[in-house]
């Protein structure tokens, strides 16, 4: 088949592809356990000189004038106070938005090799992504997905696909990282050869 629009000896070209879902997805964990307003750090201290401060009344109290059991209530009184910092760093919320990033957009693609029962697919991607497609008949379900031999990531990809009906319009779709890519809301249309 003859190039579309003068795209030269390619079957459909396209700059830059675009999310097939417009929003992105943000997901948020939340601690387990909520601090009551005062910063971890501040919670280290109080424990620490708390823990110091009973251990020296204890000390004073049994009149015990042992450098031994001195070293012993200090360390007693870091190791608590160490705790609410573990704390603090294992339960921050952690934030993620994901989002195409431009070097996740595929880019330049092209296909072409179209045949009676298969074309081919080729794009770019900034950063090395496995390359997969989504393919369907109807332009809304894509029952078939193929992944670039060897499922290893690059910035080239290329898949043929194959074992397709003569002469039957198909429409897919290309995943970069974990986003659907069309073109502007629209699958992309392919129709094999008679």
């Amino acid at each position: 088949m003859a190039g579309i629009g003068g795209i030269g000896e390619y079957y459909l070209a396209v700059q830059a592809l675009t999310p097939a879902e417009k929003t992105s997805v943000p997901v948020m964990t939340e601690p387990a356990v909520k601090s009551s307003g005062l910063p971890f750090g501040m919670w280290s201290l109080i424990v620490f000189v708390t823990v110091l401060f009973l251990g020296m009344v204890t000390l004073m109290a049994t009149k015990t004038r042992n450098l031994k059991r001195l070293l012993m209530v200090l360390t007693a009184a870091l190791i608590t106070a160490v705790v609410p910092l573990g704390l603090d760093l294992t339960l921050k919320p952690t934030s993620v938005t994901i989002r195409a990033g431009a070097e996740l957009v595929p880019k330049n693609l092209v296909v072409d090799e179209v045949t009676q029962t298969g074309f081919t697919v080729r794009w770019e991607t900034g950063v090395p992504v496995i390359g997969t497609v989504r393919l369907g008949t109807d332009g809304q379900t894509f029952p078939r997905t193929h992944v670039e031999a060897g499922g290893a990531k690059t910035t080239v990809h290329k898949l043929t696909l194959t074992q397709l009906r003569p002469g039957e319009t198909y429409y897919f779709e290309v995943l970069s990282h974990t986003t659907w890519y069309n073109d502007g809301g629209q699958p992309l249309r392919v129709e094999t050869l008679p």
